[in-house]
């Protein structure tokens, strides 16, 4: 029972904050939904595929190597965040040029994309905040940054909305202020060590960390995307922003459980790690199984929402002319989708904290290339919304793949 409640506690405090995150793009994006032509919506959803992707970059090149710091000495530790506080600086910068241009590609306006490219900058920044406090164990600053982002943007958008004044240039000023809030919320001592960091650390010793750690981090980010988020970059590209609109629907209803996905690497990768460096592969692999579980709950609830939504709440998704067999459609390839990645992002992430970053680039490569050719060829053959199929191929090639790199550890130390 005291470790059910300790784990039901650790859980429970460092989700407060990334489920009100989930809250809060679910609820902008449904007033979105209702309030904005297909187009528009397809733009909103389409931001929240282009920043994410930036922040899983700064993960793999910064937050990978500061979770590692948590089996090293203090002065090690200290020395190797300044290096990364300062590597930061250059990645969100990069976060913000990449976030501008997609944007001007899903025919955004200049306005918005700028504004888009603030946010993208801003929250790149706060990912990594969170991933420094969550290594120092300071769940709750990352739970009130959390928050602290999240009630400006539902109040924002909601204000909008009323006023009738919500667009895409009003839209994505809230979403950069309420990014700066969130950064904010880690106080001046943050700010403090960062401007230090900027003074003291060299760029030069980022380079073992580029070796050892985060070039392949970086690889396997990169071809996750392709098989995570294919269809947003073919379909917005190549059918349009309100074609992209549709598919987004069912990514809006499983956003709770993709957001737990997300978040929970920050949490755990950190435990693991100090498992992994004090050679107990069991507690390793006890925190995988625990992710594991918290992820299939997060994915039930999710499921539960989704198909109450449409029995009993349809209107919420088909006021601006969706088609409702075209959406139950979407939602089933969703539901597919991230049914598998809860099964095997808990792995990945084991693996991420024992440094196996080639391999997981390896089978990234393999499920990418299976992603983007399947769903490149149904999108063609058959449309926007089977194309989706694509992605349910690609995960699963990746669960196929990545089992049986698992399942020697297993049969070895557990």
């Amino acid at each position: 029972m005291r470790g059910f409640l300790h784990i039901a506690y650790r859980y429970g405090l460092s989700m407060t904050g990334p489920m009100a995150v989930s809250a809060a793009h679910f609820v902008t994006s449904l007033i979105v939904l209702r309030s904005l032509p297909p187009d528009a919506f397809g733009q909103f959803s389409f931001v929240l595929v282009v920043v994410p992707f930036a922040l899983s970059g700064v993960a793999a090149l910064l937050n990978a190597p500061a979770a590692q710091t948590r089996g090293k000495d203090d002065k090690a530790a200290a020395e190797e965040t300044l290096v990364l506080m300062k590597i930061s600086v250059l990645v969100s910068l990069v976060s913000t040029v990449a976030v501008f241009s997609l944007m001007l590609l899903a025919h955004t306006s200049a306005v918005a994309a700028g504004w888009f490219a603030l946010y993208g900058l801003f929250f790149t920044q706060r990912g990594f905040a969170r991933a420094l406090a969550n290594v120092q164990a300071d769940y709750m600053r990352v739970a009130v940054s959390d928050i602290v982002y999240a009630v400006p943007l539902i109040a924002g958008i909601a204000a909008l909305a009323v006023g009738g004044a919500l667009n895409a240039e009003t839209g994505a000023i809230v979403f950069a202020v309420s990014a700066i809030c969130g950064l904010a919320a880690f106080g001046v001592g943050y700010f403090r060590r960062f401007l230090h960091a900027f003074a003291a650390g060299r760029l030069k010793d980022y380079l073992p960390i580029w070796h050892a750690v985060t070039r392949w981090s970086l690889a396997g980010v990169v071809l996750t995307e392709a098989t995570i988020n294919a269809h947003a970059y073919l379909v917005t590209f190549f059918v349009g922003p309100h074609a992209f609109g549709l598919l987004s629907v069912g990514a809006l209803f499983m956003r709770p459980a993709s957001l737990v996905m997300s978040a929970l690497p920050e949490i755990d990768m950190p435990v693991m790690n100090r498992y992994i460096a004090d050679k107990d592969a069991v507690g390793a692999f006890k925190v995988m199984r625990n992710f594991r579980a918290v992820t299939f709950v997060a994915l039930a609830a999710t499921v539960a929402l989704a198909l109450a939504i449409m029995i009993w709440f349809p209107q919420l998704v088909l006021k601006k002319g969706y088609d409702q067999r075209d959406v139950e459609t979407v939602l089933g390839f969703w539901i597919a989708i991230v049914a598998l990645r809860a099964f095997r992002t808990p792995a990945a992430v084991f693996l991420q904290a024992a440094n196996r970053y080639p391999m997981l680039a390896q089978i990234s490569m393999i499920a990418g290339i299976v992603t983007l050719v399947a769903t490149a060829t149904l999108l063609v053959a058959f449309g926007p919304v089977i194309s989706l199929g694509g992605l349910v191929l690609g995960e699963a090639v990746t669960v196929l793949t990545i089992e049986p790199v698992i399942r020697p550890y297993r049969v070895r130390h557990v």
